[in-house]
């Protein structure tokens, strides 16, 4: 036991160096403390920046020296949980949408206006062209025009950041010798801008020379075309980037002007009153490098990419004086893949290289993002949410966040047969798909047509972004005689809906709940936006305060929320319902009559629990007259419900009134002759005038008298026996309430 830690040399893991707990965390029997690789993914410990995680990539997003699969703060914006943007530096977390996804990772792109024609020209083929864009949004497209097999000529328009024309659209070159072809433009931010090109044997005895112009904001020339590569060099496929001072960075594809056998990619860089600070330099080492790419990247300095030996991604970085800054980066290309169409793109503190990649017959868009020192921080992207589907000619274009934009062509998918298998997404022959990407690589949605039109073909899709993340698209599609023309798109960030909220109280309904909106006026800033409005929960809404959340939804699918209360007050009165009114014969003897009544009812959409209290209340002895009862119910809101009915007493002199009345309804109806009924009435008369006389004895006599007549009338067959009872009846009833 060598190391004296109790563990035999035999099965120590470490003989030499003391570890009781034999600790292995990457199981290749070699303990932690003599490991030089402890997590075996073949990075040494002491330049691993994850010496425990395996994590061969070393990815670093903050740059902090700490790898992402052990960082806590991988975005390194100091938050370690809850990060809305985890892999985004958002100190402030906003979330405008309350989606759960910060703003600074959370950004949805729609069409300004429709799809535009670029070019004015429509008689010969509009092809090849690009397009770059300020910081306001202003942008120009520079295309080629002419016969595919004849002139060809370099020309521009100008737009402002809706996409309305600026002037009219212009030539480029001014030479015609030969034709002008692959034109680039970069743009300042200030709306100046340079257009570059290669135009054929303009700059003998090179076959194509690298050619400019620089414009001004306003679209006029500053001064006139000018040579960018020696006579001594064929320059192909050139590009150019602008920083945002004017400072321009030309690169192009070189050749030997009498073999053309390949020669590594070129730049010149120039100062932004486009005096050279330059001479034509070679960027890449290799001479077999084609298509090169160049962005302007942070501080001033640029990024150069290009397809390199063996179909590798190859990238470069240049500082602002144009002097090369480290080595060559590798984007290493696997057994069996091909690369091209390489392209750069710079952003805050990144820089994304893109590129479309085939395996066999398919094609894909692929990019990675690296950071400012071209420093990988993801793998290769798969850019389509359809690998499979084939595709071609990828552009690239990014923001000032670091957010990108992959472009490229959608071909149909065909089997052996030339059956298609799988269609392109707009139904056309071929068309322009892009998709939008967070700093991190996260896609920020899936992928999106870019073109309008779906006839026939569409193709050599170019971008430009500004750093507020409007994007503007270009591409070449069919007009209507089938002439190729230049096509344009502008996009803009969606704006988030605005939710605005309100408190609202509300009065009960007859199932004592009620409807309400907590709507605002909430609206989308997007004035051609539409939005929905929901709410949750959803009306109706019961007795009480309920909390209630609006989301706002423009047709895009972004949302909004806010929320506020809803209050339903029972502010109605309980219904209350009284008996019919009431007629009842009183009594002298108590002058009135004692009545009991029907109690009236009530009922409360919202309290089943009234009691209802009558005045006066039933069995009260009621004095002759008219009496009115009130009866009345309160809710446990405190609303009172009311109604009233009326009590009639009649007097025993109203009762006579009465009979008489009855009397001559006999004589109208032709059931008493009226020389038999005149003398009951008389004595009727004789019987009130007695009672008003305060004679009641005398009055009860009368009435006495009246009965035996009525009775003789019944005898006598002057009177039917049913009517005669029914006035003994009420005589009888008037004596019995005078107290006979």
């Amino acid at each position: 036991d060598d190391d004296n830690d109790g563990v035999a040399d035999a099965v120590d893991n470490c003989p030499l160096t003391s570890n009781p707990d034999q600790a292995d965390s990457d199981g290749d029997n070699l303990g932690d403390v003599c490991d030089p690789d402890n997590d075996n993914d073949g990075v040494a410990d002491a330049v691993d920046n994850c010496p425990r995680i395996p994590n061969p990539d070393q990815a670093d997003l903050d740059l902090d020296g700490l790898g992402n699969v052990c960082d806590p703060d991988v975005d390194g914006d100091g938050l370690i949980a809850g990060d809305n943007c985890p892999l985004t530096p958002n100190a402030d977390q906003a979330d405008l949408d309350l989606d759960g996804r910060g703003d600074a990772c959370d950004l949805q792109l729609v069409r300004v206006g429709g799809e535009i024609r670029v070019n004015t020209t429509t008689t010969e083929s509009q092809f090849n062209p690009d397009v770059a864009m300020n910081e306001a949004g202003d942008f120009v497209v520079v295309w080629e025009g002419g016969s595919i097999f004849g002139a060809r000529r370099i020309f521009g328009q100008r737009y402002d950041a809706s996409g309305v024309p600026q002037g009219d659209e212009f030539q480029v070159n001014t030479y015609t010798g030969g034709y002008q072809t692959a034109p680039r433009v970069g743009m300042d931010a200030d709306g100046g801008f340079v257009v570059v090109w290669a135009s054929h044997r303009q700059n003998p005895p090179a076959l194509f020379s690298m050619m400019g112009r620089r414009y001004d904001s306003a679209g006029d020339p500053l001064g006139d075309e000018f040579a960018i590569s020696s006579s001594d060099q064929t320059a192909l496929f050139g590009d150019v980037a602008v920083q945002e001072d004017g400072d321009f960075l030309v690169v192009w594809q070189s050749r030997s002007p009498f073999t053309f056998e390949s020669e590594p990619v070129h730049a010149r860089l120039y100062g932004a009153d486009g005096t050279p600070a330059t001479s034509p330099f070679a960027v890449a080492a290799d001479p077999e490098t084609i298509f090169p790419s160049v962005t302007a990247a942070a501080g001033g300095s640029w990024v150069v990419a290009w397809t390199g030996p063996g179909s590798d991604i190859r990238a470069r970085r240049l500082g602002a004086d144009g002097t090369l800054v480290g080595s060559e980066v590798v984007v290493p290309v696997p057994a069996a893949v091909a690369r091209q169409d390489a392209n750069a793109a710079a952003g805050g503190d990144r820089v994304v290289v893109s590129w479309t990649e085939s395996t066999g017959p398919a094609v894909s868009p692929k990019a990675r993002v690296l950071d400012g020192g071209l420093v990988a921080r993801t793998g290769d992207l798969q850019v389509s949410t359809l690998p499979a589907q084939p595709a071609q000619d990828g552009a690239l274009a990014m923001d000032g966040a670091g957010r990108f934009v992959v472009a490229w062509v959608e071909l149909d998918q065909e089997d052996d047969d030339e059956n298609v298998v799988n269609p392109t997404r707009d139904g056309s022959a071929a068309s322009i798909m892009a998709r939008l990407f967070d700093a991190a690589g996260n896609p920020l949605g899936a992928d999106f047509v870019v073109n309008t039109t779906t006839e026939s073909f569409q193709a050599q899709p170019r971008l430009a972004m500004s750093p507020s993340s409007r994007l503007v698209a270009t591409w070449v599609g069919p007009d209507a005689d089938f002439w190729e023309d230049v096509f344009a798109q502008v996009f803009a960030p969606n704006a988030t809906p605005v939710a605005r909220c309100v408190n609202a109280t509300v009065s009960a309904g007859p199932a004592c709940t009620a409807n309400a909106s907590i709507n605002n006026s909430s609206y989308d800033p997007d004035a051609t936006d539409t939005i929905t409005l929901a709410q949750s929960p959803a009306a109706p809404y019961a007795l009480g305060t309920t909390p209630v959340r609006l989301t706002v939804t423009d047709n895009h699918g972004d949302f909004n929320s806010c929320t506020a209360a809803v209050t339903v007050a029972d502010r109605t009165p309980p219904a209350v319902t009284c008996p019919a009114p009431i007629l009842v014969d009183g009594r002298l003897a108590t002058n009135g009559a004692v009545v009991s009544y029907t109690a009236a009812t009530a009922s409360d959409a919202c309290d089943t629990t009234l009691s209802v209290v009558a005045a006066p209340p039933s069995g009260s002895l009621f004095p002759f007259g008219v009496t009115t009862v009130s009866a009345a119910a309160t809710d446990d809101s405190g609303n009172t419900g009311r109604c009233t009915f009326t009590v009639t007493v009649r007097t025993p002199r109203d009762q006579i009134e009465q009979l008489i009345d009855t009397i001559q309804d006999l004589v109208a109806a032709g059931a008493l002759a009226a020389n038999n009924a005149n003398p009951l009435i008389t004595k009727l008369e004789g019987a009130a005038a007695k009672l008003d006389g305060g004679q009641t004895t005398a009055a009860c006599n009368t009435l006495n008298a009246f009965i035996n007549q009525v009775n003789a009338s019944v005898s006598g067959g002057k009177l039917a026996a049913a009517q005669g009872q029914a006035l003994i009846g009420s005589a009888q009833a008037i004596r019995t309430n005078i107290g006979c």
